[in-house]
């Protein structure tokens, strides 16, 4: 549940990094003579400075009480590059559920600015902490600059890649290729990223060990990668993989009872190319704010705007160490849900539970 409750602390944080990596291409290098393989490598090459996105990433366990549901991760929405070495413009919706808990929201980016929505309320970061992340971003713009450089480097996942034809996607006429996945190897770059979210959050989600990413190897099967290219700018559309596990049956103790489960990944691009315009929101709060509120669930959050795990002075919630229990994070997510989402003094009482 602890683990869960990160998901929920953290998912801004993904949010932003992702919107760096993304913006600025996929990247990467290798390849092979064969036409398959050269197209992907040429597609890793292209970058995507527009596009309405849409994430997916979804996890499913059977046999373990806690992991009934499905644990997901859903990013939607428009972006548009501000070039080299500056935050890109967005506007994306969040949501995270899994373990009985869910968070939805928002976080919107002018490049300038950004704000985080949250039960129908803006709060704003502030352009002095964006400007800050600017300046970072220009001096490591020569580093940085794609989804490889960020951990994720889907390319070097792919093992015997095939073409499937044509299909249109999105609304583009996309050459399909088909793959099987190096298992150790994606996760291994879930890993990096995971650290990559660590050095801008205090509680980031644990890293998966060596010997859990061994045990995971030889418990996959049929692994999947699908990826789908423009043909006429030679740009992804779609990319996708899925992978299903099944552990046996005098091994589950290993893994806490696990029977075995699926876990995907996507990500689709329509409009590529096309402008995107993203406004701010008319009123915001202060982003203090939401921290007050959300006292020790929103460690994630001041991450974002720059103030770390903590929310310093002024807070009316949450306690000074460690995080809620099981329990308090039901009843925090019920109140929620039953609060209005303008009743700002309903939403600070809810913390309370939290204590």
């Amino acid at each position: 549940m602890q683990r869960n409750t990160k998901w929920v602390r953290t998912a801004p944080i993904l949010v932003l990094l992702a919107a760096v990596a993304l913006i600025a291409g996929c990247g990467g290098g290798g390849g092979s003579s064969k036409d398959a393989r050269a197209l992907i490598d040429k597609a890793f090459h292209q970058s995507i400075t527009s596009a309405d996105m849409t994430l997916n990433i979804e996890a499913k366990v059977n046999g373990v009480p806690q992991l009934q549901q499905p644990i997901s991760l859903k990013v939607s929405g428009p972006f548009q590059s501000n070039g080299k070495g500056k935050l890109p413009s967005f506007n994306w919706q969040v949501g995270v559920s899994g373990g009985g808990q869910a968070f939805s929201g928002g976080i919107i980016s002018t490049g300038t600015n950004a704000f985080v929505n949250f039960q129908g309320t803006n709060y704003e970061v502030g352009a002095a902490k964006v400007g800050q992340l600017n300046q970072q971003l220009a001096q490591n713009s020569g580093q940085g600059r794609s989804l490889k450089d960020y951990g994720i480097d889907p390319q070097a996942w792919v093992k015997d890649p095939t073409e499937e034809g044509t299909e249109n996607v999105n609304g583009v006429d996309t050459t399909h290729v088909k793959a099987s996945v190096d298992i150790a190897r994606m996760l291994s770059d879930f890993n990096k990223t995971i650290q990559k979210a660590g050095s801008m959050s205090t509680s980031a989600p644990q890293q998966l060990s060596p010997d859990t990413i061994k045990k995971v190897q030889d418990v996959v099967t049929n692994p999947k990668f699908d990826i789908y290219v423009g043909k006429d700018d030679s740009k992804i559309r779609r990319l996708s993989v899925s992978v299903d596990f099944q552990i046996p049956a005098d091994q589950r103790a290993k893994f806490q009872g696990a029977e075995g489960g699926t876990l995907n990944f996507s990500i689709d691009f329509a409009k590529v190319g096309e402008p995107q315009k993203i406004t701010p929101p008319s009123s915001a709060r202060p982003i203090a704010e939401l921290q007050q509120q959300l006292g020790g669930l929103a460690g994630g959050l001041g991450g974002l705007g720059g103030s770390g795990g903590s929310s310093g002075g002024g807070s009316s919630g949450g306690s000074s160490g460690g995080n809620p229990s099981a329990a308090q994070i039901q009843k925090y997510s019920k109140c929620l849900q039953n609060a209005s989402p303008s009743d700002t003094a309903a939403i600070a009482k809810c913390s309370q539970l939290l204590k």
